[in-house]
């Protein structure tokens, strides 16, 4: 019985010992690489990103790079920061682990610790995200800003990210929250006796709180438009489909184009708006459109 009891009290020790290992394996992995020189090489795809204007209101920002081991050997990546208080960043590894948050000296940790590893060929992505209005409400102007990593490589021992831009006064873009995946479309040279012809706008909604559309006002009564959902929550999507009838009434020579807005509940700045472009083949004549009268072509 003693030989049992002790056996009993032993085997989990020693399972649990070896769990230790299982767990701490790749930790003690990337400890070695650290340790050690490499001769890989981190390529940043595109650098110095210029995101053009920023609305000092309009929230926080993200500005994504995707960088690669273009090497032969294993690439550690060891510690990073910013170079300002407004931006904070992490590093996004091909399995999608994130890193601890890089802020910067004296804001936060002094130096993030990233403790990940990229294999020769693998890519990662760096999410820098700043924020506009850090610096109070008059901190408007050009800014440039940097995150640096440190690596255990010979040929790029530090990586630094760079992107600038122009804060400005206002809220966000109403381009921006409405993001449209076309802002115009060509119909080309359609025939009068072709019938009514129609296009879907794909957009996807960016702001911060739930929107509803309650119109969408056309600039001529041959353009007509409906939109779904008319109610969408912050990174829903939705279609504005306009349809176009090129037999209703005279319209100008050549090449001529339409509008349609997006009318919502709240009310941004500006009015988020599409463009149809086309040119008709009067193959039936003047004489066959549907309004002969004077009319008014607003909605």
């Amino acid at each position: 019985m003693n030989i049992f009891k002790k056996l009993f009290l032993v085997l989990p020790v020693i399972l649990i010992f070896a769990g230790c290992s299982n767990s701490n394996s790749e930790f003690s992995r990337t400890q070695n690489v650290q340790i050690s020189q490499s001769s890989g090489e981190i390529v940043i795809e595109v650098n110095n990103i210029n995101v053009g204007e920023i609305p000092i209101m309009g929230g926080d920002i993200d500005i994504s790079f995707v960088f690669k081991n273009a090497g032969d050997e294993p690439v550690s990546l060891l510690e990073g920061e910013t170079s300002c208080m407004c931006t904070e960043a992490v590093v996004k590894n091909s399995e999608g682990v994130i890193s601890p948050r890089m802020t910067m000296r004296g804001h936060g940790a002094s130096q993030a610790v990233v403790n990940q590893i990229l294999e020769p060929g693998e890519s990662a992505i760096l999410i820098a995200t700043y924020d506009p209005l850090a610096h109070g409400p008059n901190g408007i102007g050009p800014i440039k800003r940097d995150i640096f990593i440190k690596t255990n490589s010979i040929k790029t021992p530090e990586i630094r990210f760079s992107f600038q831009g122009n804060v400005i006064q206002g809220n966000k873009k109403t381009k921006d929250i409405f993001s449209f995946t076309e802002q115009s479309f060509d119909f080309k040279k359609i025939k009068q006796s072709g019938g009514k012809v129609s296009h879907d706008f794909e957009f996807t909604y960016y702001g911060k709180e739930e929107v509803k559309i309650t119109g969408v006002p056309t600039s001529c009564a041959c353009t007509l438009a409906s939109v779904t959902p008319t109610t969408l929550q912050p990174g829903e999507s939705g279609v504005l489909t306009v349809i176009f009838n090129p037999n209703l009434h005279d319209e100008p020579e050549g090449r001529f184009f339409k509008t349609v807005s997006l009318l919502t509940e709240p009310q941004f700045e500006e009015i988020p708006e599409v463009k149809i472009w086309t040119e008709i083949d009067l193959d039936l004549g003047r004489e066959a459109f549907e309004l002969q009268s004077k009319h008014d072509d607003s909605f």
